[in-house]
């Protein structure tokens, strides 16, 4: 008994929430920041990528084959921190998204699956 609710204790204080604001909040109740989500993983068509709690004044989304090149394609960013992403001319395969911001020092890099 004593395992389960210490397994249990661990997991609680280890899980993100969202809040009625879509403010992201760890287990310890504090505020994260700039958390990316790519969805759906693995992608058909387009790829949606959401920026929650954002501090980021001037984010460059860039997309990257799996070695390392870059490659052209439409991003458009349909409202305030949510960016679609136009998959159909990919090939099936492994693609890095890289998020960049100078201005906050934000560099993250992000592998996501093209489907066919």
């Amino acid at each position: 008994m004593k395992i389960t609710f210490t397994i249990f204790l661990t997991l609680l204080l280890s899980l993100t929430v969202f809040s009625q604001d879509n403010i992201l909040i760890n287990g310890k109740g504090e505020v994260k920041e700039n958390v990316v989500k790519l969805y759906p993983n693995p992608a058909i068509d387009y790829m949606t990528v959401s920026i929650f709690n954002n501090t980021l004044k001037n984010p460059q989304v860039s997309v990257y084959s799996i070695i390392g090149n870059k490659i052209q394609v439409d991003i458009e960013e349909h409202e305030n921190h949510l960016f679609l992403i136009d998959l159909r001319n990919f090939t099936a395969g492994y693609y890095l998204l890289v998020i960049k911001d100078p201005d906050v020092k934000f560099n993250k890099t992000y592998k996501f699956l093209k489907r066919e």
